[in-house]
Parts: structure tokens; C-alpha cells; sequence
């Protein structure tokens, strides 16, 4: 049976046993547990502080090859050597963790198949251009998140890419199990990335006094921000958590900066699987790998138009009909990107190397 191994950019055995246990989706697991099912599929526990030591050694070599917001982590991938050598395939993820591992491929210091699952091909911010492009034909297959980075890639003369949207997990997302309220009062939000762009959403917020608004993010995505009285804003909280938000939201909202860049589609997903009538900010990132068609599946908005976001909201609220027709049509988008289907498609990757 063939061997996999996963790198995540952080221990992941406790996500691991939380989605066992159900308490967690299997978002973040990018496939892990459904090829179980095929393979011999493990996933390696790296020491937090010998892979900081291992960083520090090395920092002069990651900062050839970083970026603003891309810094190697060689140290992880180092101390996962042992395990690369024992696999036919080896599943990065991250571009920290897959620029890392290309680079050591690229060195001939293991042979299995390496499948890189990244976020952002280039940001614009590389040092040394061209020795990305040497980085990324270490790897064997590179699974990118949506088109914008498809055309980064063929950009690069690279023609190991194929794109394949991120799933969520329909198991966890679904209104089934969460005590729903016959009155839906909120506007809710959800996301940490940095590419959120909850200025718009608060601007929006204040010339809609009489809406609860809540968004649940990380602190740096509202640092230096103007936070209006009617927006409560919940700061990391579980995923438990952010299901029960779901299922009372009257709709769900999901601002966004165009970067070129996957972004918000987790997000996104998690609220059509709730039944969730969803505005989302019309990027690049987001649009195109879904094929999102306003008013048909969800309401579109330009980026850092609050003007628009405040009239897509005025559109959904209290309007029934095109709620719950927006609700049910982006269900059955999102039930044809769940986790279990993106491993399909990446299983038909590992397959062709057999």
C-alpha cells in the first residue's frame, strides 16, 4: 500500500482527534483523513523547539527565499526528513512549509513524491524572483486553491499545477445540529486571514444602526479599527462556537481585499453549508474558483465599497424569497466542494504516480 506523509505548518494530532470526536471540522486536515481510506496516510509531530533552533541555523538561507509574507520553515521540514525517506508521496502544506520542502528535493535529499498544496504562488514581494520559479519545479504536483494562481504558475513556465478549490466539511457545517432560533436578528462575519476587510464591514455597519452585526475574527484584524456600537466582535473563538453563530444569522457577510490570493473561501463554504444567504466581496480569489454569479448563488460587492455592501444588505434583510432561494442554491454549491470531494481529486494525483 502506498505510504503518505502530510506536513502541516503546525502539529495537527489534536485537530486530528477533535474532528474524531466531532467538535472540529476536518477543514484544515486538506484531505488527510479522508485518504486514510486508500493509503497508509500519516502526518508527522514536529518539536516546536528544536524546529526554532533549526530556523535560527538556517535564516540566512530562508531569507534568500522569502518574502513579506512567506518565510521558509526549513527547520520543520529538516526534522521531517526521516519520515519523508519512508514515503512514496510526501503532502505539504502551506507555502512556508512547501517552498521548504521543494527546496530540499531540489537537493536530492528525498525521493517520494512531493505534492505541494499552496496558498499564494508569489506575492509580489520576493527577493529573488527567479529562484522561485527553480523552488517550485521541486515539486511534483503543485495544488493550487484557485485560477489567479494557475496564471502565477504558467507566469513562471511551470506546468505542474493544477487547480482544485478547498472543501468544507458538510458533516460539521449543518444546521442539524444546532438548536436554531425562529428569529434571525444578526449579520455575521467570520475570518482571520489577512485579507479580511472588516474596515469596509464596520463602515458599512454605522449607516445600519438598527442591525446587530457580529464578527468573529482574530484581534489583528480589528486593530486600529473603528468598531461601531451595534457590531460585537468575538475574538477567536471555537468552532462550536462559530456553528451556533451561524445558524442564528439572518445572513453572512464576507468582506474582502483584492490580493490575488486564495481568501475566504473556507469561510464562505461553512455558511452556504449553514444555510446562510451569502454577500461576498467580488475577488478574483474567491469568485473564480467557484464560479459565483450575482444574485444567482450569492450576492457579489466590489472590493471596499461599503456603499454596495450596505444595499446587498438592505436587498437580504427581511426579504424572504431571495434569502432562502440564495440560501438553498449556495448549499448545493457548497455540497459540491466538501472536504471528502477535494481528497477525490487529490487521490486521482496520488493515483497517477502509482
Amino acid at each position: 500500500m502506498k505510504k503518505i506523509i502530510y506536513l502541516f505548518p503546525t502539529n495537527r494530532q489534536k485537530l486530528i482527534e477533535e474532528v474524531k470526536s466531532g467538535i472540529s471540522p476536518d477543514n484544515n486536515l486538506y484531505g488527510f483523513n479522508h485518504l486514510q481510506k486508500y493509503y497508509q496516510v500519516e502526518q508527522t509531530e514536529i518539536s516546536p523547539k528544536f524546529e526554532r533552533i533549526l530556523n535560527i541555523l538556517f535564516l540566512p538561507v530562508a531569507w534568500i527565499f522569502s518574502s513579506r509574507y512567506t518565510k521558509l520553515n526549513l527547520g520543520r521540514v529538516i526534522l521531517a526528513l526521516p519520515q519523508f525517506w519512508q514515503a512514496d508521496v510526501v503532502i505539504t502544506c502551506v507555502d512556508s512549509i512547501n517552498k521548504a520542502a521543494a527546496f530540499f528535493r531540489k537537493l536530492n535529499l528525498f525521493s517520494g513524491q512531493l505534492i505541494c498544496m499552496a496558498g499564494n504562488v508569489m506575492d509580489g514581494t520576493e527577493k529573488f524572483p527567479r529562484l522561485h520559479k527553480w523552488l517550485w519545479s521541486g515539486a511534483d504536483r503543485i495544488i493550487t486553491h484557485t485560477p489567479v494562481d494557475q496564471e502565477k504558475l504558467i507566469g513562471l513556465g511551470l506546468k505542474n499545477g493544477v487547480c482544485i478549490p478547498v472543501g468544507s466539511d458538510e458533516k460539521f457545517w449543518q444546521l442539524a445540529k444546532c438548536k436554531v432560533s425562529d428569529t434571525l436578528q444578526t449579520v455575521t462575519s467570520v475570518g482571520a486571514d489577512r485579507d479580511r476587510d472588516y474596515r469596509t464591514l464596520f463602515l458599512a455597519a454605522k449607516h445600519l444602526a438598527q442591525l446587530k452585526f457580529i464578527v468573529c475574527c482574530g484581534q489583528k484584524n480589528v486593530e486600529g479599527l473603528d468598531i461601531p456600537d451595534n457590531v460585537e466582535v468575538k475574538l477567536n473563538i471555537s468552532a462550536l462556537e462559530t456553528r451556533e453563530i451561524l445558524s442564528k444569522a439572518e445572513m453572512a457577510v464576507i468582506p474582502l481585499l483584492e490580493t490575488n490570493r486564495a481568501s475566504g473561501q473556507l469561510s464562505m463554504l461553512d455558511a452556504m453549508l449553514m444555510g446562510n444567504s451569502v454577500i461576498v466581496s467580488k475577488t478574483r480569489g474567491i469568485t473564480e474558483s467557484y464560479d459565483l454569479k450575482n444574485e444567482k448563488n450569492a450576492l457579489l460587492v466590489p472590493a471596499g465599497d461599503s456603499e454596495s455592501l450596505i444595499e446587498a444588505i438592505k436587498k437580504l434583510q427581511g426579504r424572504g424569497n431571495i434569502k432562502s432561494a440564495l440560501g438553498c442554491v449556495g448549499r448545493n454549491l457548497a455540497l459540491g466542494y466538501t472536504t471528502e470531494k477535494y481528497a477525490e481529486k487529490l487521490k486521482k494525483i496520488v493515483f497517477a504516480s502509482d
